[in-house]
């Protein structure tokens, strides 16, 4: 697949796995998620979803446990929205921290300007 093809594929990947995530998957354990990137291969065989979740730990282990559970229904629910590729990839979830690591870096240097 064209690398140009394959970028744009995976944008519509990240807004259609959030909205289904969002909208359509019930299940407690999830919380917050934040899809931050897809790595889907050149032969559409599989996809990486990496989500953040704000709180890590214990929460994030277990958020990766029932996206792991829904995966199936999602990769339906996204076959369903995508209609125009004839292999569909399997997705795997992967947690992506940056967005936590980030939030405790930036509140550590308000504790830093706080101080001085």
């Amino acid at each position: 697949m064209k690398p140009r093809r394959l970028v744009r594929l995976r944008e519509l990947f990240i807004e259609e796995l959030s909205n289904i995530i969002h909208s359509k998957v019930r299940d407690p354990r999830l919380g917050f998620i934040t899809i931050t990137d897809v790595e889907i291969s050149p032969d559409l065989e599989h996809a990486k979803v990496f989500v953040s979740v704000l709180e890590g730990g214990e929460v994030a282990q277990r958020t990766l446990e029932g996206l792991e559970n829904a995966a199936g229904f999602i990769r339906y629910e996204l076959k369903k929205n995508i209609k125009n590729l004839r292999t569909f990839p399997v997705l795997s979830f992967h947690l992506d921290d940056s967005l936590r690591r980030g939030s405790e870096v930036i509140e550590a240097l308000r504790k830093l300007h706080k101080d001085e």
